[in-house]
């Protein structure tokens, strides 16, 4: 569907949302579709429906959905989770996720889904990490908090930061508090046997900035 109808966004909507179905898990058929997915490029059908549809929110929803599960690898120590991650950037996904958080700023399932997508290509990798920053990734991550901070956010802020000056500087001109700053060392793993103390107090500070 979504290489075969790629002007229609109700099919993409509904391709992206199979991918998945198929793909979410830990079965061995889970597993297999996702590495079936990844090799034969769904990430760049994905990217494509985003920017053909950029102004439609079940599409951003659902792909940015579908780009964050393929972008994650089965293996536990890594391997697999930068070949997938390298495979969606390489297919353009980055910048889709990016593209789909700027176009949808009110959604907060769009917001969340690419953030995930984000976090997930970036995870794995210190040069996809710098490049997202590039991109303008921190910015609109904060952005996304600043509205309705959740816990994938406060991750994907914390991986692409990465615990430097200059990360933290730039979430902070984007209009990061000191305390979210904290968080993002505290999650990057300088500390981490407090890393589910910082996801809770993390989603805690961005929900009170949220409401003011």
């Amino acid at each position: 569907a979504l290489s075969a109808h790629p002007q229609s966004a109700e099919l993409q909507a509904a391709g992206a949302l199979a991918l998945v179905t198929l793909t979410s898990g830990t079965t061995a058929q889970n597993i297999e579709c996702k590495q079936r997915a990844s090799d034969c490029g769904a990430s760049r059908h994905l990217a494509a429906a985003i920017r053909a549809h950029v102004r439609n929110q079940r599409v951003a929803e659902e792909a940015c959905s579908a780009i964050a599960t393929i972008a994650v690898g089965s293996d536990s120590c890594g391997q697999d989770n930068a070949r997938c991650g390298q495979a969606a950037a390489d297919a353009g996904a980055l910048e889709a996720a990016i593209l789909a958080m700027r176009s949808h700023p009110e959604s907060e399932m769009v917001q969340y889904m690419a953030c995930s997508a984000v976090n997930n290509i970036c995870t794995s990798s210190e040069v996809l990490r710098q490049r997202a920053v590039a991109l303008g990734a921190i910015e609109e991550v904060v952005q996304a908090m600043r509205r309705s901070a959740k816990a994938r956010e406060s991750k994907a802020l914390a991986n692409l930061v990465g615990g430097e000056v200059a990360g933290a500087e730039r979430a902070r001109q984007a209009g990061a508090n000191e305390s979210w700053i904290e968080m993002t060392h505290c999650m990057a793993g300088r500390y981490p046997h407090e890393s589910r103390t910082c996801t809770q107090e993390f989603r805690t500070l961005g929900s009170r900035s949220a409401r003011r």
